[in-house]
Formats: structure tokens, C-alpha cells, sequence
């Protein structure tokens, strides 16, 4: 575990070793201390943080705010500025952020070009954050990405593309893209 100072309070978060950037930039799990607050800030990456203890807000530019509880998923598109701030009672996220750039490079062959194209809700700015509840496959995706990115078992660079293949399939499934209809 490594602390981090931030709005005067400690966080503590179980930090990744160094890996290669393309398949993600941070990946981790993190506790926040009651009240605490982190930005604003923005970035180019694709950012997924899944609540799981807790709850928070999450307070984008022009006043907008959204709550997510435990059990909850945030998927904030890249270039929003956003300030995240943990609820009274702190919480711990499993977060993932990602280059948009992973859209294209899970394709495994020229057929998925098309679906892949599909996936411009995560990267478009007017969906800004998606909101994902009680999704226990794509909770366990991330988790299985975090997972290989930490442990680097042989192989697991192929394992990591598999996972974010069947990562981007589940979100389009889940938010009603037309090509799959929308998930049950």
C-alpha cells in the first residue's frame, strides 16, 4: 500500500507496478477517507471506476453532479474535466484508465473494424459519464484486467487484449448499441 496526500487527507491505494502504457495507464483499487476530494482534472484516457465500498460524487464543469453508490460503475469519457469526492464515510474504487487508442488495438481480425467503430460512446464527449449498475460481468472483467496487468504471468499482455475484447463487447451490449440490442 502507498499513501498519497490530497485535500489534507490520506489515501491509500494498492499501486501497480509500471506496465506497458497501451493496455492502460493506471490500473488499481483505491480508498478514499471520508470527505475526501481529488481535482478537477481532466485527461485523454477512457477512465472506469467501479465502487466498491462506499459511495461518492462525481462534479463535472457547468454544475453538473452524480452520485454513485456501492455496486455502481462510472465510465467517464476522455477530456471531461471532473472532481471526484468521497462520501462521508469514504470509499474504495477499482479503477481503470485506459488510452482510446485500445479501441482499435483489441481488433483480432478485419471483420471487428466494424463493431470497433461502434465503440465511439466511450471516447464521445456528449455522453461525458456512463453510468453502469449492478453489472456483475463487467465488474469482474475489469477486475480480471487489473489482475493480469498486476501480476504479469506469462502471457498476460494476450490475456489483457482478450479481456478488454470482451470488456468493450459487454459495454456496447450493456448500453443498447443497435448492432447487439440491449442486454438483459
Amino acid at each position: 500500500n502507498t499513501s498519497h496526500k490530497s485535500s489534507g487527507n490520506v489515501r491509500k491505494s494498492r499501486q501497480s507496478r509500471k506496465t506497458n502504457p497501451i493496455l492502460a495507464d493506471v490500473f488499481r483499487f483505491i480508498s478514499f477517507e471520508g470527505t475526501e476530494a481529488y481535482g478537477p482534472h481532466s485527461h485523454e484516457r477512457i477512465e472506469i471506476n467501479f465502487v466498491k465500498r462506499g459511495h461518492c460524487r462525481l462534479l463535472l464543469k457547468d454544475d453538473e453532479e452524480m452520485e454513485f453508490a456501492e455496486g455502481e460503475m462510472m465510465i467517464i469519457t476522455p477530456n471531461v474535466m471532473h472532481r471526484f469526492e468521497a462520501g462521508t464515510d469514504g470509499c474504495t474504487l477499482m479503477q481503470l484508465e485506459f488510452r482510446p487508442e485500445m479501441l482499435s488495438a483489441v481488433g483480432i481480425n478485419k471483420n471487428l473494424d466494424s463493431w470497433l467503430s461502434d465503440c465511439g460512446f466511450l471516447v464521445d464527449n456528449h455522453n461525458k459519464v456512463i453510468r453502469i449498475v449492478d453489472n456483475a460481468q463487467i465488474e469482474r472483467t475489469v477486475l480480471l484486467i487489473i489482475q493480469e496487468l498486476e501480476h504479469k504471468a506469462l502471457h498476460y499482455e494476450q490475456m489483457v487484449m482478450m479481456h478488454y475484447s470482451e470488456l468493450f463487447i459487454l459495454l456496447m451490449r450493456t448500453t443498447g448499441d443497435p448492432f447487439f440490442g440491449v442486454a438483459d
